[in-house]
């Protein structure tokens, strides 16, 4: 499905999601009943960047980077070394912006990276900050470090020139708390996502000396937007738009109510909750209608 919808996963190895339990299962069985999947919505996914490392025992891990991207003295930049986007933007819209920024590559990914000071003070996403050790960061493959820039992007296999490029551009205006590339830190929400106590700027320093670190992130999601079509009473539709009797989709199962935007969190939970309400509701009244007393689910 991943290959059919998602338009960075044509060939089903470009995308890892870190949501348990989601595997496409109500999909197929309101398919399999006559249902369809809608995504006629401005996002098929909730995108979340992650980074993808191993266990000391090699099972894989994923940590989505929900927050800490907009921190001051951290930066994101692609295979180039190249910035593509405001790092203080929902992990929704972040994510987006890194899908179409690598649409005509052959992997979506990028690199969050930070010098020592930012490192010490925040961590970057699951590695620590000061003064939990980093040899487990280094042995699980999830945090890279080098002495300089030029040695850090060799360890990633970036454009080195075009990291230093990068930082040399964006260190003397993220001194002056600003960020003419992308806006980072123009909005309340993006200082929220920031440090509110750091000045002049919540979400902006300039990255300074070294050793430097980073983490690979890859696209992954928290959900879909697209789902399986339903009407006004969350019954399961087929592609005439008639309802497939007795089947019902509410949540993240469903086409997002919201049409594929992200308004915030729990914008899965939320409407879950309200339309899973309203789902048994209306199956309650349809039983005293007709006079069942007892409701067998499955």
């Amino acid at each position: 499905m991943r290959q059919e919808y998602f338009p960075h996963d044509v060939d089903g190895d470009d995308h890892f999601t870190p949501t348990l339990g989601h595997g496409g299962d109500a999909a197929n069985l309101a398919i399999s009943a006559g249902g369809r999947i809608d995504d006629s919505v401005f996002s098929v996914g909730s995108w979340a960047p992650v980074t993808v490392f191993k266990y000391l025992n090699g099972a894989q891990r994923l940590f989505p980077h929900l927050r800490a991207i907009g921190l001051p003295g951290l930066i994101a930049v692609d295979r180039h070394g190249k910035r593509f986007g405001n790092e203080a933007l929902s992990y929704h819209d972040f994510g987006g912006a890194m899908i179409a920024h690598n649409k005509d590559e052959d992997k979506t990914l990028g690199y969050v990276i930070g010098d020592a000071k930012t490192m010490h003070k925040y961590g970057i996403g699951y590695a620590k900050p000061w003064p939990m050790p980093r040899g487990y960061f280094y042995r699980t493959g999830y945090l890279v470090k080098g002495n300089t820039l030029e040695e850090l992007a060799g360890k990633l296999g970036i454009d080195a020139e075009g990291l230093k490029a990068t930082v040399a551009e964006f260190n003397p205006a993220a001194e002056r708390g600003e960020d003419p590339a992308f806006g980072r830190g123009s909005t309340l929400y993006n200082h929220f996502r920031g440090d509110m106590e750091h000045l002049p700027n919540p979400n902006l320093a300039p990255v300074g000396q070294g050793p430097y670190y980073a983490a690979k992130i890859q696209m992954g999601d928290l959900g879909t937007f697209a789902g399986i079509g339903v009407n006004e009473r969350s019954e399961v539709v087929t592609a005439e738009g008639a309802p497939v009797p007795g089947l019902i989709a509410v949540g993240a199962a469903a086409v997002s109510v919201f049409g594929g935007g992200y308004p915030g969190y729990g914008s899965h939970i939320g409407p879950a909750l309200v339309f899973g309400y309203r789902a048994g509701r209306d199956i309650a009244k349809l039983a005293a209608e007709r006079g069942i007393s007892r409701i067998a689910a499955s």
